[in-house]
């Protein structure tokens, strides 16, 4: 069976996932902290999330890919993080509510921003379809080399399919992946 994974914020508090608009009021501190991965990206916090009725920053993105299938690619490519301090929940996808799930499939990288929010670029959350969206994307490792070739730090899941998850993820019975 496939999972979903998300890594654990440095700043998690207690045992539930919430997504970046939620935690605005729930925790303010660690909502400004989160809200600083989108620097120089903040139209990613206007965009809708078709089918789910809400936006980009309304959701828990999560991913198919098995992280260490991640640290390897980087690793690969030359990068010298420390991913020993990465550690990720392992998430059974039975646990969340299907109708709040949706899955960002990253099919037009051309013109991703423009194309983000346009219905062919989701589909409808199932497991079985997880088997094919877990794997890590070769445009993505291939952005992974450039972008530390170049001196950039990568975004870890640019060009990975997502599952958007409108809703919190209690997390305390879910298994930790430490790198």
């Amino acid at each position: 069976m496939n999972y979903l994974y998300h890594m654990i914020p440095l700043n998690m508090q207690r045992n539930v996932l919430y997504p970046l608009n939620d935690l605005r009021e729930i925790y303010p501190k660690i909502y400004k902290e989160h809200k600083k991965k989108y620097t120089g990206r903040e139209h990613l916090l206007k965009v809708e999330i078709p089918r789910l009725n809400c936006l980009w920053n309304d959701v828990l993105h999560l991913t198919a890919v098995n992280p260490i299938n991640v640290m390897n690619a980087l690793i690969e490519s030359g990068s010298k993080s420390n991913f020993k301090e990465l550690h990720w929940y392992k998430i059974n996808p039975r646990d969340l509510v299907k109708e709040n799930a949706i899955i960002f499939l990253y099919k037009d990288r051309v013109n991703e921003r423009e194309r983000r929010h346009d219905l062919d670029n989701f589909t409808e959350f199932n497991i079985p379809y997880l088997s094919k969206i877990s794997k890590l994307p070769l445009v993505t490792q291939n952005y992974y080399k450039r972008e530390i070739t170049e001196g950039r730090k990568p975004l870890l899941f640019h060009l990975v399919p997502h599952i958007l998850y409108k809703g919190s993820i209690n997390i305390k019975n879910c298994e930790v992946i430490k790198l």
